[in-house]
């Protein structure tokens, strides 16, 4: 003999599977994104000053060597820049992959 399901037990048993699948639902969670920012600073050997050499000489033979060595100051700033600029790029490289 069968028995036939109650109109409220019928009504039951589709509460019961709503509730289930809204459980199942929040049962997963989202991702959390975490935000870093990184201050980045160049290395300290490319940001010592390139000294200036003095002028030591009493005569004008002695302009040629100070200028010499003003543009062999001049050539250690520049290596120093295009070192900065080699940096800058790595450091950019790095951040977009």
């Amino acid at each position: 003999m069968r028995t036939r399901m109650q109109p409220r037990s019928k009504l039951g048993a589709l509460m019961l599977l709503c509730l289930t699948a809204l459980l199942a639902s929040c049962s997963t969670t989202e991702p959390v994104v975490v935000t870093r920012v990184e201050i980045l600073e160049p290395p300290a050997a490319l940001l010592v000053d390139t000294p200036i050499p003095a002028w030591t000489g009493g005569a004008y033979r002695d302009l040629v060597e100070y200028s010499l060595e003003l543009i062999s100051a001049l050539h250690r700033a520049n290596a120093d820049k295009a070192a900065l600029r080699e940096w800058v790029s790595q450091a950019n490289s790095d951040n977009t992959q």
